[in-house]
């Protein structure tokens, strides 16, 4: 049997108008963000993207590499901030398991749905471009030989997002962001999760979030009235204020908790790529700095977040371990090494600070053996001790000066 399936836009489906009224204090406390994180126009005068200096040391000879880092901070400082923050309600929905993408009467929805490019994992033998001009057109349909046939129905839930969860990073910045939304709806209401990995089960303990309000989404779900917000991430950079909202409050450590440590290094323990083959010189050298080694992955979640907030100063390679930078204070120095070939425009993690108020320096590390797929940005890296040791000395005095503005930690 073929199905045909469309892609709408929200505004068709909603039930009136999309609001914010449902969650009347987290709306009230967004409002004010609105015009610190938003780009300048004639009424947003503030913007907090930090000015970053990119120095390269004397290991890294990377033609172009000043020139290609020039061209991602222009480009990145000129994108707009997501400025709106809307939630609603629709009705008779089924909720995806694969991509957590919600279908109505048919029609998938715009603001749900991941890029064109993902439809393949969904829908086998589908044309790249005739998933295209449906993405685009909400008059158009695609047939297609998969039905959605829900096997569970729940009467009331929350989504809590869609896309990439696998990933410390992805989940961290589109869905835990919007687990304080979520305990903000009456008990009744259900949690809508992707299948539970231990990141997931450790952010719902972080949050306080009960298993018995929580659905699994791992078969097709049938809900008669699902919330649904404005996205927490569009793009790589376009972060709304909704996830500064979200995690700005880490737990606090309960008595008789080992005190953590004010300076962090976070190594690339176990990894398949990105690996810094001279790591363990990297954390002999830092250690004599006062670094402790936070593992991120032999911690759980609330231990990450506590460590990340307590700490003064935060030094890693470029992965999915810095997202823990959320929970972190304004004010505190982030080193984040960058492998030399990467060339996927400022990095996540930058724009990450700017929204958390955070002190980002950029050091760049030389390429020691090639990603065998391919992706400089993946290759193993040989970092500058002698460069980070500076780098790191200048931030500790810079704050012991109590000169708290971003800079480069020249």
């Amino acid at each position: 049997m073929t199905f045909k399936y469309g892609v709408r836009s929200i505004n068709d489906l909603a039930p009136g108008e999309l609001t914010i009224s449902h969650f009347p204090e987290i709306a009230a406390e967004h409002r004010p963000l609105l015009r610190g994180w938003s780009r300048p126009m004639a009424r947003f005068t503030r913007d907090h993207r930090q000015k970053v200096l990119y120095r390269f040391g004397p290991t890294i000879t990377e033609p172009g590499i000043a020139e290609r880092w020039q061209d991602f901070e222009a480009r990145y400082r000129s994108q707009k901030r997501l400025d709106t923050f809307w939630m609603t309600a629709i009705h008779d929905v089924i909720v995806e398991p694969r991509l957590l993408t919600v279908l109505s009467d048919g029609h998938f929805v715009h603001e749900n749905v991941r890029p064109a490019t993902d439809f393949p994992k969904l829908f086998r033998g589908i044309d790249g471009q005739d998933i295209k001009r449906v993405v685009d057109s909400p008059s158009e349909r695609f047939d297609s030989d998969v039905a959605f046939v829900p096997t569970t129905t729940v009467d009331e839930a929350f989504l809590l997002g869609s896309g990439i969860y696998r990933n410390y990073y992805n989940w961290t910045v589109r869905y835990a962001s919007r687990l304080r939304i979520f305990k903000s709806l009456p008990p009744h209401v259900k949690l809508l999760i992707p299948p539970m990995k231990p990141h997931i089960r450790g952010s719902l303990a972080l949050h306080n979030i009960k298993l018995r309000r929580v659905v699994s989404v791992q078969k097709p779900v049938f809900v008669r009235t699902l919330h649904l917000c404005s996205p927490s991430s569009i793009g790589r950079h376009e972060l709304s204020p909704q996830l500064v909202l979200g995690l700005r409050r880490p737990p606090q450590p309960k008595d008789g908790e080992a005190p953590t440590a004010k300076r962090l290094f976070i190594p690339r323990v176990g990894v398949k790529v990105r690996r810094v083959i001279n790591e363990a010189e990297v954390i002999d050298a830092l250690a004599k700095l006062g670094f402790k080694t936070f593992d991120c992955a032999q911690h759980s979640v609330t231990e990450q977040a506590r460590a990340f907030h307590a700490a003064e100063m935060i030094v890693g390679t470029h992965g999915a371990g810095f997202a823990n930078i959320v929970y972190s204070r304004p004010g505190t120095a982030v080193v984040e090494i960058i492998p030399e070939g990467y060339d996927q425009g400022v990095t996540s993690y930058r724009s990450l600070a700017d929204h958390f108020r955070l002190k980002y320096v950029p050091r760049f590390a030389k390429e020691a053996a090639p990603d065998p797929k391919g992706n400089r940005c993946n290759s193993d890296i040989r970092i500058d001790i002698k460069e980070l040791v500076r780098t790191v000395a200048h931030l500790a005095k810079t704050r012991a000066a109590g000169d708290g503005s971003p800079g480069d930690g020249t």
